[in-house]
């Protein structure tokens, strides 16, 4: 059964279906929650950069860049609870203003992006989806989205990020899991579970 088949099963209308697209920067994460929203109907996209700790109240380990009470908070448990979330988008260019969302209970909602499936997080979903692609493709993909001045950056960050992948498994604990590198012939999403 392919994913688009598996979240239409799980949406039988009566309660949002909230899963979790996690992987490494530049995995495409973002692709396949794009893909899935573009195939089903009613489909809610939420990214973790929406949730990012401002840089100067971060914590020294890695997946401290994620706000993961407000996400839970303030999204995954009034949805949980079949009520309207409402969120603030933090955005780091205007890191003053706050831009309030409201999310509805109903559908599919799609939480993407990096530490998405932290296991302060993991138990509230119903499905955790994992982008697997290695790791020296997706710095070329990041240097070749950000440009040659990010490389030192993507340098220092990847294995860091490596790190918590070892030891949060968030692979491991993965109900699905995708192959993020595309073949030369197919333009389709392929799950690789």
């Amino acid at each position: 059964m392919d994913i688009l088949q598996q979240l239409q099963q799980l949406d039988d209308g009566s309660r949002p279906i909230i899963i979790a697209i996690e992987g490494g920067s530049g995995a495409g994460k973002t692709t396949l929650a794009t893909y899935i929203e573009h195939q089903l109907p009613n489909v809610t996209l939420i990214s973790t950069e929406d949730f990012i700790v401002p840089l100067a109240q971060q914590e020294d380990t890695i997946d401290a860049a994620l706000d993961w009470r407000r996400l839970k908070d303030q999204v995954i448990l009034p949805l949980a609870k079949k009520k309207v979330a409402k969120y603030w988008r933090y955005d780091p260019t205007e890191p003053t203003t706050q831009q309030w969302l409201q999310v509805a209970p109903q559908g599919i909602v799609i939480i993407e992006g990096s530490f998405s499936t932290c296991l302060s997080l993991a138990p509230y979903y119903d499905l955790k989806i994992w982008v697997e692609t290695p790791m020296m493709e997706r710095y070329n993909r990041l240097v070749e989205k950000d440009g040659d001045e990010m490389k030192a950056y993507w340098q220092e960050y990847l294995p860091k990020e490596a790190y918590y992948i070892e030891s949060n498994l968030p692979n491991r604990y993965a109900d699905v899991v995708f192959a993020g590198t595309a073949s030369d012939d197919d333009d389709e999403i392929e799950d690789v579970t």
